[in-house]
C-alpha cells in the first residue's frame, strides 16, 4: 500500500470521527451516556456507518463496496429500531438516508447549490435527534437549537462546495474540519453557559 493512499485512509477515517464528534457534541446529552446506555450504544453502532456513508458523499472518490455495506448495515439496523423506537422517532433517520443515497447514487440532484444544502440538512439531524429523544423521551427547545445549529454550522463549512462547478462534491482539508469541530464545541458551551445563567428566558417560549 502506498504512502498517499494510507494518509487518504487516514483522512477519511479522521473526518469520520470528527463527524461522529460533532453529533455527539449536539445531542444535548452527557457524553458519559453513549458508552454506559444500551440504547445510546446501539445508537452509536448506527451512526459508525451513517457517518461514514455521509463521507462517501462528500469524497471526491467514491467506493462502491464500502457504499454497499454502510448502506445494508444502516438499512438493517435502521429496520431493527424502527420496530422497537417507531417510526416518528426514526422517520429524521430515515429521511436522512434516503437522501444521502440520492445524492451519493443517484444524478437527481446535480446542482451545487442544491447537493450543499441537502448535505448540511442530512448531516447529523437525525442521528442527534435520535440520540436526544433516546436519552431524554422527549423534545425541549433547547434541543431544537442544538439541532438547528447543527445544521447552518454543517452548511457554513461546506459552502466550498458550490465553488467547484465541474465537480459537485465537497473539498475537505483539516482545517476545515478542525474549525468545525473547534466552532461547534464553543457553541455547546457558549450555550450551555448562557441557559444556566439565563434559564428564566426559556419560560418566554
Amino acid at each position: 500500500m502506498t504512502n498517499s493512499k494510507k494518509n487518504s485512509q487516514l483522512q477519511f477515517a479522521l473526518r469520520v470521527a470528527i463527524t461522529l464528534l460533532i453529533w455527539l457534541l449536539f445531542a444535548n446529552v452527557p457524553l458519559k451516556t453513549f458508552f454506559e446506555d444500551s440504547s445510546q450504544i446501539q445508537l452509536i453502532l448506527i451512526s459508525i456507518p451513517f457517518a461514514i456513508l455521509l463521507n462517501q458523499v462528500a469524497a471526491p472518490n467514491k467506493n462502491t463496496l464500502v457504499t454497499v455495506i454502510c448502506d445494508s448495515l444502516v438499512g438493517l439496523l435502521s429496520i431493527h429500531l424502527f420496530l422497537h423506537a417507531g417510526y416518528l422517532n426514526t422517520a429524521l433517520l430515515l429521511i436522512d438516508f434516503i437522501f444521502a443515497n440520492i445524492l451519493l447514487l443517484t444524478p437527481l440532484v446535480n446542482e451545487p447549490h442544491g447537493r450543499w444544502i441537502i448535505f448540511g440538512i442530512i448531516n447529523g439531524s437525525g442521528m442527534a435527534f435520535l440520540f436526544n429523544i433516546s436519552y431524554h423521551h422527549y423534545f425541549s427547545l433547547i434541543s431544537l437549537m442544538y439541532i438547528t445549529t447543527l445544521i447552518f454550522s454543517n452548511i457554513f463549512f461546506f459552502i466550498s462546495w458550490i465553488y467547484d462547478k465541474a465537480k459537485p462534491v465537497i473539498t475537505f482539508n483539516y482545517f476545515d474540519f478542525n474549525c468545525h469541530a473547534l466552532f461547534d464545541t464553543s457553541i455547546i458551551i457558549s450555550t450551555n453557559d448562557f441557559i444556566n445563567h439565563n434559564s428564566w428566558l426559556l419560560f418566554i417560549f
